[in-house]
């Protein structure tokens, strides 16, 4: 399916396979708070949907159950971060496609802050039947970036039976049906991005992939690849624009069909950390 052809290295789709919108920020430094919880309610009622599912890490310890009833003790937990140590928080509706294992549900929002190197400090927005992919990269990304700054990031549709938060902590998974040498190729994309992509997610200018939306910071614009100025090289495969809050922060839109070019001459520049 060509909607997906950011993941050239999977087995071909089926046309009914579902797929979801998808953004996902890296880098960030800002702890968990009520902000993040406010931000997470608010994209639930801009889709007219309801949180349903609620799952945090605190001291090590997962909790999980219905939304409604953890609520006050997230928000205790919240207020004195410190103390409880919270890792991480995941927000699903209720789960609707339960043969997708790995997404079940039309809307699944994480935040980690705790987790391995590689995906600490991240974001993980999905949600099923948005109305269009760029008024949700661009809505969602305007959110999480006045809560938290500029990050690296980027926006897409994905396929649910591989699981978003999967792909977020750069966990391999076989859907049903799957074998492990279908999935091959797309594993060892994942960690080369959890061996290499610690610490130099934004600092240094490193893609994951190239996607249709891409988020970028100051580093990835401050550079020269391949003998040209980034910014023209990134022209030369979509459109770039500052957006935010912030002047260091832009938003390269590449067409899908520019897609593998573009993967392509970064990868020979050395800046895709899972082609390493």
């Amino acid at each position: 399916m060509d909607q997906i052809a950011f993941l050239p290295f999977l087995p071909t789709f089926q046309s009914e396979t579902r797929l979801v919108a998808n953004l996902m920020f890296y880098g960030l430094e800002r702890p968990l708070s009520r902000d993040w919880v406010q931000l997470i309610e608010q994209q639930f009622v801009r889709y007219s949907l309801e949180p349903q599912e609620l799952c945090y890490t605190a001291h090590s310890k997962d909790k999980s159950g219905d939304y409604s009833s953890l609520k006050s003790e997230l928000e205790d937990a919240l207020s004195c971060n410190a103390k409880y140590e919270l890792k991480s928080i995941r927000v699903r509706s209720k789960a609707v496609a339960p043969e997708d294992g790995f997404l079940p549900c039309d809307m699944e929002i994480s935040v980690d802050t705790g987790g391995p190197t590689h995906a600490r400090g991240s974001i993980s927005v999905s949600i099923d039947k948005a109305p269009d992919l760029e008024e949700f990269a661009t809505q969602t990304s305007h959110d999480v970036s006045r809560i938290g700054g500029c990050y690296y990031g980027h926006s897409s549709l994905f396929p649910a039976i591989l699981g978003p938060e999967y792909y977020l902590g750069s966990v391999g998974t076989i859907p049903k049906g799957w074998s492990f040498i279908s999935t091959r190729a797309y594993t060892k994309r994942l960690t080369a991005w959890r061996d290499h992509g610690a610490n130099r997610i934004s600092l240094n200018g490193y893609f994951r992939e190239v996607f249709p939306y891409n988020f970028l910071t100051k580093h990835h614009l401050n550079q020269r690849i391949l003998g040209k100025p980034a910014a023209d090289l990134f022209k030369e495969f979509g459109t770039l624009e500052e957006f935010g809050a912030s002047a260091s922060q832009y938003v390269w839109k590449v067409p899908l069909v520019l897609i593998p070019k573009a993967r392509e001459v970064l990868e020979e520049a050395n800046l895709v950390l899972s082609a390493r």
